[in-house]
């Protein structure tokens, strides 16, 4: 997952997300999940940087509705 943060992101770093789905899934509206900072970069614009994230512990029901999203969103096969 990329994203820009206006924090100082640490490479190696774990980090707690909530990501708002863009649409409902098994009746809910975001998912909660743990991600490791994978990259950093500086952004053209000075106050923030670029980063990448590589999900941890994806497994189960948060794992499922992500999955779920993406399908229904056409954003993978």
């Amino acid at each position: 997952m990329a994203c820009l943060a206006q924090d100082k992101i640490k490479v190696g770093q774990h980090y707690n997300f909530r990501i708002v789905l863009p649409v409902m899934v098994h009746h809910r509206t975001d998912v909660s999940l743990e991600a490791r900072a994978v990259w950093t970069n500086a952004d053209s614009n000075s106050e923030y940087s670029k980063c990448g994230f590589k999900f941890i512990n994806l497994a189960g029901e948060e794992g499922f509705l992500l999955e779920d999203v993406m399908h229904k969103l056409n954003l993978v096969g």
